[in-house]
């Protein structure tokens, strides 16, 4: 298996439209390489995930954020932490903060 480097000038490529939407999650950068999960409310053992990483800005700031890609439209749960309920929309990115501060 050829494993894929990822650098923080990386873009993101989404795969949204119809009832597929994307989920954006702004976190704190003690978090970077940690894993976030998602369920959706009708279905909460089933959890897809993925992995926060660093992304630096166009004035060369750096964030770290968790992206879901391509999620069905839809109520979801964050795994963890306070159990946060998003809305995920066909055709859009919702985000939303997990920063402490």
């Amino acid at each position: 298996m050829t494993e894929i480097q990822q650098s923080p000038e990386a873009g993101a490529v989404l795969d949204i439209g119809g009832d597929t939407g994307a989920l954006l999650l702004h976190v704190d950068a003690d978090r970077d390489e940690e894993e976030i999960h998602v369920s959706p409310l009708t279905d909460l053992d089933h959890r897809t995930h993925t992995v926060v990483r660093a992304h630096r800005t166009p004035n060369d700031a750096t964030v770290h954020s968790a992206l879901f890609p391509a999620l069905q439209a839809g109520r979801y749960r964050i795994v963890g932490g306070d159990d946060t309920i998003l809305e995920i929309h066909g055709g859009e990115v919702t985000q939303h903060s997990l920063r402490r501060a």
